[in-house]
Parts: C-alpha cells; structure tokens; sequence
C-alpha cells in the first residue's frame, strides 16, 4: 500500500504543477517552450527505463488481437474526439454527438469480440472482481469530474478574474501542496477507516469542494480561495491514491497483466475526458447564457466557469453510490479495513 501510494503521486502532482510552470513560460518567454521542454524529460525518462528497468518477459507468450486492437483504438478515438469537438463554440454539435455515437457502437463491437477471443487485448472477464470493477467504472466517472478542475480553474482566473497566466499557476501551488502533504498520511487513514469508508466519504468531500470553486470571484479573500484549493488537493490525492491502491487487492496473479492495460486504459482515456468534460460544461453553460456559437474563451463569462464547476462536481457527487456498494471490509488484505472486517467477525 506505501509502495503505490507513493509511485502514484508524479501523476496526481503533475497537473496541478504544470499550469504554475505552464504560466511562468507562457507569461514571460513563448508557449512554444512548454512543448521543447518535454524532449529532455522524454530523454531523461527513456535512460532511466534503460538503465534502471529489468527487461522481465513472462513465461507464455500471447499473439496480438489485432482485430481487438482496431476496435478497440478506433472506439476510443472516436470517443475523444467527440467529447472535445463538442467542447468548441464553433462545432456542430450533431457532427460530435455522431462521432460520440459511432465510438460507442465501435465500443460494443469491441466489447463483444473481447468475451469470444481467446487472448482478447482488453480481457473484461476482470471486471467481475468487484474492487477492480468499481475502481474501473466508478472510478473513472470520479476522475472524469475531478480531472475537469485543473483545466477550469486557470481559465478562470485568467478569463473571470484577469489574472495573468503565471498568476492564476501559482494559485494552483495550493492545490500541489494538498497532493503533495496527503501522501503522508493516505496509508495512516486507509489502515485506519478501510477503503469503503475513506472512498464513500472522500468522494464527498472531493465534490463539495469542486461545488465550492463555483462560488469564487475576484472579491473572494485570498485565504479563502487558497484553503479551497488546498482541501480540493487533499481530497485529490486521497482518492486517487485509494483507487489505485484498491484496484489490484482483489486480482490474482494470472488477471494482473489483463487488469493493468484495462486499467491504463481508463486512466489515461479518463484525464482526456475530464479536459473534454470541463470544456463542454463551459459551452453548455454559454449556450444557455444565450452566448453565440462562435470563438470559445473569448465569449466565457465567469458565470459560466461557476456553472461548469456545478456540474463537475455534481457528476462527482453521483459517484458516491457506486463505492457504497463496496464490501465493508474490502482491500483488508491489503491493510485497510483491517478493524472493520475484525469487528465484523467479531460480531
């Protein structure tokens, strides 16, 4: 449990980090340097792998599903792509409902071929472990709405408040203080409450406080919006922390492979779509507002950000159900939950 909790924080901290240093470049040298400065990272990391990672091969090898492969990219390309098409104040919204439509039928098609192969690219036959399913498909939901903040709070701030761009990234320090200062105590509370209880109840938090953003404005008090900020980015960390420590607890050995692509899978599609969903909540906010369907920030109000971080967290808040669903004492052999499934036996 240590050890994921702290493997998963580069990839919680970092997209709350990058807006502080994506603004300093963008105010003060080129945009252009955000992306040049990805190539000796880039660098940097394939060394490391190089250097560090044993080239470790399992026993049996398994040929390529290259028609799962095709399905399966096509339906998630076309689902992308219509979730951030339909984000844009200028794009038809039947032509991205179409290709939303088109990715699912793909998605189905996907699905269907998976349950007959023999050695299927995304086995969901390890869906039916319940931890796994609920961190896959709830999970992803909660990310979805959670992810959408780190994309509209610096528009916010830049649009509805007029801020700079390196300004509005330094007020996002608080949220990567809150990542950053829960890693010390996940494990502690995990062990202490047990999954169930600390996914029920931070969830909860989580969507309170992405609600919470929603009632920002440049009068706010500076402390007030910091410690918003702050508990968002502990609420954050923890959840996403829970999740990817819970999903493996119930998988066996010969269902890890198959579990860790299908998990890959929805975390990566998940940040895309939580940018993509902040994004269409902003036009659908304008779109009521009565805004015309033409450039998209230049029309955004900072009503419309408030509107937005409403449904985010809504859509959170909707999660709260799907890990009431879990066992009391699930992920105990893992050391959470450890007193509730004792005192459950007890009993």
């Amino acid at each position: 449990m240590q050890a994921i909790s702290t493997i998963t924080w580069p990839a919680i901290v970092a997209p709350v980090v990058g807006p502080s240093i994506g603004g300093f470049i963008t105010t003060y040298a080129s945009w252009h340097w955000i992306f040049l400065m990805n190539v000796p990272f880039g660098i940097a990391a394939l060394t490391a792998v190089i250097a560090i990672v044993p080239n470790e091969r399992g026993g049996d090898r398994r040929p390529l599903d290259l028609p799962g492969f095709v399905l399966s990219g096509a339906a998630l390309t076309l689902l992308l792509y219509g979730t951030e098409l339909a984000s844009h104040m200028e794009a038809n919204l039947l032509v991205a409902l179409g290709f939303v439509l088109g990715g699912l039928v793909l998605g189905v098609i996907a699905y269907r071929h998976a349950l007959g192969s023999t050695h299927p690219l995304l086995d969901f036959s390890t869906l039916k472990v319940p931890t796994f399913s609920v961190t896959v498909l709830t999970g992803s939901a909660t990310r979805i709405g959670i992810e959408a903040v780190p994309y509209l709070l610096p528009l916010m701030f830049q649009i509805g408040f007029g801020m700079s761009a390196f300004r509005s990234g330094l007020l996002l320090l608080a949220s990567a203080l809150g990542n950053l200062g829960m890693k010390m105590f996940t494990t502690r509370i995990i062990r202490r409450y047990g999954f169930r209880r600390v996914a029920v109840t931070n969830v909860a938090i989580a969507a309170l406080f992405v609600l919470a953003c929603s009632l920002l404005a440049p009068a706010t008090p500076l402390p007030w919006i910091l410690l918003t900020l702050f508990i968002y980015g502990l609420a954050r960390s923890l959840q996403f922390s829970t999740l990817a420590t819970l999903a493996y607890a119930d998988i066996g050995e010969a269902q890890k492979s198959a579990a860790s692509t299908l998990w890959s899978v929805a975390q990566q599609m998940t940040i895309g779509m939580g940018i993509a969903f902040g994004a269409l909540a902003l036009r659908v906010a304008a779109y009521f507002r009565g805004a015309d369907a033409m450039t998209p920030e230049a029309h955004f109000i900072l009503a419309d950000f408030h509107w937005a971080f409403v449904m985010a967290g809504v859509l959170t808040l909707l999660t709260v159900p799907g890990y009431r669903g879990l066992a009391r004492n699930a992920g105990s052999n893992l050391g959470g939950g450890t007193r509730q499934a004792e005192s459950g036996t007890a009993r």
